[in-house]
């Protein structure tokens, strides 16, 4: 589908992970390419899928939102908090 927007989850709440993807359902131009709990682990799968957007938690265990953020500065994506 031309358009769509290929996106990334980094939540470590699993309801709201679920809750958010859910509602980015709605929208046939965003499709989920991963979803995580972890920013390490969100870290790999921005290297390995290139996503247009992320959806980012601020509060998450041993590292925040904005800490991964500054640790892919550079990188094309728009981001949601």
């Amino acid at each position: 589908m031309e358009n769509t927007f290929r996106y990334l989850v980094v939540e470590d709440d699993e309801l709201d992970r679920i809750s958010l993807d859910a509602e980015a359902g709605k929208f046939p131009f965003l499709k989920q390419i991963g979803a995580c709990d972890h920013p390490l682990h969100a870290m790999e799968l921005i290297s390995r899928h290139q996503p247009d957007l992320l959806f980012v938690d601020i509060e998450m265990p041993g590292m925040s939102g904005i800490d991964l953020l500054r640790l892919l500065k550079g990188q094309s994506f728009l981001t949601v908090f």
